[in-house]
């Protein structure tokens, strides 16, 4: 028996045909051809935001957080940016993606954060961004972040 296993995790047994009715149903009546839904496979599809990107602002200390919701088959690749310049996880920028949820997590957000910060999700059916803008008010620090 083959496996097989969606993106989802679910999973479908599947017996291989063998004898001389291969390809046959009972009777020696040939079979429909499989479906990508009777396979339990699921349709490809670009990337698309299903909740945006939203403008925010904090108070100097705090913490800021970006969230959007994508949806793409096969899963996108996420990547965050900053006024164009990509974003690492680190201690000071946590980037979490899980089940379609992108969310970028400033735990303690400055002036020198404040900015335009950009998710984008590729996969091989395309590319699509989702932008907002940071706002924290007060005087910049010395120690700058990239």
């Amino acid at each position: 028996m083959n496996v097989l296993v969606s993106p989802g995790g679910s999973w479908q047994g599947i017996s291989p045909m063998k004898g001389p009715n291969k390809g046959q149903g009972r009777g020696g009546t040939p079979t429909p051809p499989s479906t990508p839904s009777s396979l339990g496979c699921l349709p490809r599809k670009p990337p698309t935001f299903i909740t945006p990107l939203r403008d925010i602002a904090v108070v100097s200390g705090q913490t800021a957080r970006f969230e959007c919701i994508v949806q793409a088959e096969p899963p996108p690749n996420v990547l965050w940016s900053k006024n164009g310049r990509i974003i690492e996880n680190c201690q000071d920028y946590q980037i979490q993606y899980r089940n379609g949820v992108c969310r970028l997590t400033i735990p303690q957000a400055f002036p020198e954060d404040a900015g335009n910060y950009t998710c984008t999700a590729t996969n091989m059916l395309g590319t699509i961004g989702s932008s907002g803008t940071l706002q924290v008010p007060g005087e910049r620090r010395s120690v700058r972040k990239p």
